[in-house]
């Protein structure tokens, strides 16, 4: 009951400001000009799962994306998007198209103060009660839109996030594992990661450990350098900075928590040969970057975060990611290898 009079107040705020008439539910090649509106949400994560259509329109027409940073200037480096901005002030063109996220009052009212008068395209509509695979569906979506020219079995094995960040493989003999610490959302936010760390620094005196993550990730590094420390004497190198060497101080772990922006992160695990971390931001820029590795999940089934063409292992418990042990993701880390 709740969630269809919350359709019908959609509706209802559609219909008031002269929206409805606009709609459409095709891309047309007579469709110049593209604006597209990812602002419905704030996590990276999703942005960056939602962003992957993009993938099927930009090299046959001229789309335009409005994302917040920082993946606005990552999508910058993607040639075939004409302009990429944070700023809805740079968007100034005469619109074909609009295409935005879903049938919220913050989306609705976002088009119908900038762009009221153009045509537009929503991609989730009211399908929002639900968790589902964002990247999937979008992409569902667009191929529907554009005539259906790819069949289902060529979207499962075509859909796939992506991020406009080319690998730049470090000159050291060396297996680079990245691990992705902390999180805001307790039941994703693993709590073993120093004997996952122990067992890939003891298996070769060839593996590198770097620990990424946030503020919220300083507590967790921190249990983590200790540990090795104490139990093996091995020390942490911090890095600070992607343009130094900082790979020549010949140890096997660093920590670069809290120390790097979101848009080094994402290069850090691009210049990797391999990402494991729990369901979040770095995770959905390792899927998106095809890294290889595992991925651990907990309440969110991990169908509905990563594509069909994933190269991450995943693990899943569906109360407390606690209770997956490090063994499991040992093993799983193996299958990846």
């Amino acid at each position: 009951m709740k969630n269809t009079l919350r359709m019908y107040s959609k509706f209802l705020l559609r219909l008031l400001s002269q929206q409805c008439h606009l709609e459409r539910n095709e891309i047309l090649m007579s469709d110049r000009k593209i604006l597209v509106l990812l602002n419905r949400s704030s996590a990276i994560g999703d942005l960056i799962m939602e962003a992957g259509f993009l993938q099927l329109i930009k090299s046959k027409h001229q789309v335009d994306l409005l994302v917040k940073e920082p993946l606005a200037t990552i999508f910058k480096k993607d040639s075939e998007l004409h302009k990429v901005s944070n700023n809805i002030n740079d968007f100034k063109d005469n619109y074909d198209l609009i295409i935005y996220d879903e049938y919220n009052s913050k989306c609705i009212r976002f088009k119908n103060k900038y762009f009221k008068n153009n045509y537009y395209l929503c991609l989730t509509k009211n399908f929002t009660s639900i968790e589902f695979n964002r990247m999937l569906f979008n992409f569902c979506r667009i191929n529907q839109a554009l005539g259906s020219p790819l069949s289902n079995q060529e979207l499962d094995s075509t859909a796939h996030a992506y991020l406009p960040l080319q690998q730049h493989k470090l000159n050291v003999d060396k297996t680079v594992y990245v691990i992705g610490v902390g999180g805001e959302d307790a039941r994703r936010t693993y709590k073993n990661w120093q004997l996952v760390v122990e067992q890939i620094i003891i298996k070769s005196p060839d593996n590198i450990v770097i620990l990424a993550g946030a503020d919220n990730g300083i507590s967790d590094a921190q249990s983590i350098t200790t540990y090795m420390l104490i139990n093996h004497n091995i020390a942490t190198t911090t890095i600070t900075d992607l343009n130094i060497d900082w790979w020549q101080n010949n140890t096997q772990l660093y920590s670069a928590v809290s120390r790097l922006s979101l848009i080094d992160s994402a290069q850090l695990i691009a210049n990797a040969d391999y990402y494991i971390g729990a369901d979040g931001g770095l995770m959905h820029i390792a899927e998106a970057l095809c890294k290889p590795g595992v991925a651990i999940f907990a309440y969110w089934t991990p169908d509905i975060r990563l594509s069909y063409k994933t190269r991450l292992q995943s693990l899943y418990h569906a109360n407390d990611i606690q209770q997956i042990s490090y063994q499991e993701i040992i093993t799983a880390l193996n299958k990846a290898l």
